[in-house]
């Protein structure tokens, strides 16, 4: 399943900000960067990836789609291949990767930054002659000097990670040198795989190595090493199958792209290579281009050639040896590799979608390629704001005015922990009614980058729900998911509560909605909580207007109340399509509207809700209440574009709704009847409330229908521990 933000494209090449992208997860920083960032705090995220970063236009759009991504190294631009085959190669590759349905990733090392996806004139730079390699030791140098530099296997992996790139291409990695037992000529590329959490596709190791102390290496380093064949003999690069052999071998890409799931929710800081011996149909060759390969080493040996132009040297003199023939191998294999690799980002894209794991990376966003871009087909809803892990505390008695009770005192009660929030209730309430639900919502890590215990315990409430999709939600490092604490009793609700979410929740910026407004026109509902910053609001309201999609508020609770006119404006209500207070809620409403306009605007109001609060108290619920109620008058202040839904706690629900003539009518249901032995907690019950009307809405039922629908969803969260319970179906309601 999805994530920082990228800015908004203005360029060609877009700079990485604050929130980059969040791939269901993938959370960063295990390199030593992001340790000494942490460690001595030198640069928060975003001038991190404003300072050093710099990413393409379409992989920018990628990254933000949710297409699969496949990056590809530029060391064989600048040392592997010579000019200009090494430019045509790289054009072949990406159009390669394209046709396959993904989205190719070149890196490289230009004019002081990282780049991440690149244009192709700017390929034809990095192509040129007397360009160098990069890798990840040479980076800070390279930067800081402005060098063109070509990042190898180590580099490219790197960045990639950091990029939130799950899937990498190239021709064949780095090694142990033959001797390496004495020289300690051991390829970075090997120390980056045992610590980087990324897939590699690859032809193995060059036969030139020394394949046995290799692989090795790799089983120190803890990197899972598959042989993409039947047999698991490990290649050679240019040989198909070496007397080596890999631990795993698997001739099923949709076993590999299991396994890489796997691996990441297992929260594994480990790289997988995968590797692919050459087509069948260049098996023949191979025996030719070693003879070649030897020859070649030997004369590298007699005329001293060490380091790294022994790579270089051997291939060129291969390529005159074998009369261009591992030239063509080379290419083929390159070929090969750039295929398997755009299947593989396919296959793991899709499975990713929807899956909670443990997030490896940094705050990213991921936004589904599967996100419908009409309004025609089935019912879609954005639910935008918090998610919370809700500690609920049940006294056992009211020991309020007990005499006896010490203030210090323990007392005994029911400690309960509730997946809360009022955009995740929504959202997994929705989605358990059958609809379709984006969660835009934030959620903290660890100081390691990987999803804290209150994100996969809210995490892991949405597991199964696949009509759910959370994957573009933010992953913020430094910060813990959010947490309430609330005592209640059953009688009296919540007595008195604590939260703590305001600097988590405020990631979800102006920003953060920018970038995601373009999806708005293909939601038939917004559904936004209080909890986001009046900004936030502001914004969401801008977009939602641009894209005329409708918006249900819900204020969340009556502190929350100033925002929404911060936000909206001295008439808030007119620009929004639902709004379901509860009776403080809208006392508080009339309260700050009262602060803001002409008195006799907020007596209007205020003259309302005292009205509405004497016929609550003072009738019995009766033919003559309804009659009763049917003479409120709605004020102006208080009538929303569609419904003003009331809920008014153990009296029921009040509905308010604009009829074609722009009148508004009045619908009233009473609270579910339910004993107080089998009452459990309220907590939840107007969230699932709202999620049943809503449901009614969506699905052209009447508004009695629609209220009804609510009040068996909340009955059922009243009679259950959980905020929304699993038994909240389509089906619970026969219409």
């Amino acid at each position: 399943m999805i994530k920082n933000i990228l800015t908004i494209p203005t360029t060609k090449s877009i700079s990485l900000c604050n929130y980059f992208f969040i791939w269901n997860n993938i959370k960063l920083c295990q390199s030593s960067l992001f340790y000494f960032q942490r460690k001595y705090h030198s640069l928060n995220n975003e001038e991190f990836f404003k300072k050093f970063f710099c990413i393409g236009k379409e992989v920018q759009n990628a990254l933000f789609e949710g297409k699969p991504i496949v990056a590809l190294e530029s060391a064989l631009i600048t040392n592997g291949l010579e000019y200009p085959i090494n430019l045509e190669v790289a054009l072949k590759l990406q159009e390669i990767i394209r046709n396959n349905g993904a989205v190719p990733a070149t890196i490289t090392i230009l004019d002081g930054k990282i780049r991440v996806g690149i244009e192709n004139k700017e390929l034809e730079r990095i192509a040129e002659p007397n360009n160098q390699k990069c890798s990840l030791r040479d980076l800070a140098n390279f930067l800081v000097q402005k060098k063109i530099g070509g990042t190898t296997v180590a580099a490219t992996m790197w960045i990639a990670h950091q990029a939130g790139i799950k899937v990498f291409s190239t021709g064949g990695i780095g090694g142990v040198h033959r001797g390496g037992e004495k020289s300690l000529d051991i390829s970075a590329d090997l120390v980056e795989l045992g610590r980087c959490p990324i897939a590699i596709v690859c032809a193995g190791v060059k036969s030139i190595l020394d394949i046995g102390r290799t692989l090795e290496f790799l089983e120190t380093q803890g990197v899972n090493v598959l042989v993409f064949d039947k047999k698991p003999n490990f290649p050679g690069f240019f040989i198909p199958q070496t007397e080596f052999l890999a631990p795993h071998c698997t001739d099923s890409i949709e076993e590999i792209s299991d396994i890489i799931v796997c691996s990441q929710q297992l929260g594994l800081q480990k790289g997988i290579l995968i590797a692919c011996p050459i087509p069948v149909e260049d098996k023949s060759k191979s025996e030719l281009v070693q003879h070649s390969i030897n020859q070649a080493l030997n004369e590298a040996n007699s005329k001293n050639i060490f380091g790294n132009k022994v790579t270089p040297f051997v291939l060129k003199r291969v390529a005159e040896l074998s009369e261009g023939e591992s030239l063509r191998l080379n290419i083929s294999l390159l070929e090969n590799n750039a295929r398997i690799a755009a299947q593989l980002a396919n296959l793991y894209t899709n499975k990713i979608i929807n899956t909670p794991t443990t997030m490896e990376d940094d705050n990213r966003i991921f936004v589904s390629s599967q996100i419908k871009n009409t309004k025609n087909e089935k019912p879609l809803v954005f639910c935008i704001g918090a998610s919370i892990v809700d500690l609920e505390v049940l006294q056992k008695e009211n020991f309020k005015n007990s005499p006896k009770v010490d203030i210090s005192s323990y007392l005994p009660s029911n400690i309960v922990q509730r997946a809360g929030g009022v955009a995740r209730n929504h959202a997994e309430a929705l989605a358990r009614l059958g609809i379709d639900v984006v969660l835009f919502s934030a959620f903290g890590t660890d100081l390691n980058g990987k999803t804290d215990f209150g994100a996969n315990f809210l995490l892991k409430k949405l597991e199964g729900l696949k009509n759910l999709n959370f994957s573009h939600s933010l992953f913020c490092k430094y910060l813990g998911t959010a947490t309430s604490i609330s005592i209640s009793n059953s009688s009296k609700g919540i007595i008195q509560g604590f939260i703590s979410a305001d600097e988590l929740l405020s990631k979800i910026d102006s920003e953060y909605i920018d970038k995601i407004s373009n999806l708005f026109k293909s939601a038939d509902f917004l559904l936004i909580d209080a909890n986001l910053t009046s900004e936030a609001i502001k914004r969401i309201n801008y977009w939602a207007n641009k894209t005329n999609t409708k918006i249900w508020l819900e204020p969340t609770n009556s502190l929350k109340i100033p925002k929404i006119f911060d936000a909206l404006g001295d008439w808030p209500l007119t620009k929004i399509d639902i709004f379901s207070p509860n009776l403080d809620e809208l006392r508080s409403f009339s309260e700050n509207f009262s602060q803001r306009v002409g008195k006799s605007e907020a007596k209007e109001c205020k003259d309302f809700i005292k009205n509405i609060e004497e016929h609550l108290l003072n009738s019995t619920i009766d033919s003559n209440f309804h009659q009763n109620i049917s003479n409120i008058k709605l004020p102006q202040a208080l009538q929303p574009k569609q419904h003003l839904l009331i809920t008014c706690d153990r009296f029921g629900v009040l509905l308010f709704s604009r009829s074609n003539n722009n009148e508004f009518k009045i619908e009233y249901l009473d609270a579910p009847k339910i004993c107080s032995e089998k009452l459990i907690s309220v907590s939840g019950a107007g969230d699932c409330f709202n999620s049943g009307f809503l449901f009614g809405i969506l699905n052209n039922l009447s508004l009695k229908e629609c209220l009804e629908f609510g009040r068996k969803c909340a009955e059922l969260s009243l009679i259950s521990v959980d905020t929304v319970p699993e038994t909240i179906n389509k089906d619970i309601f026969k219409v």
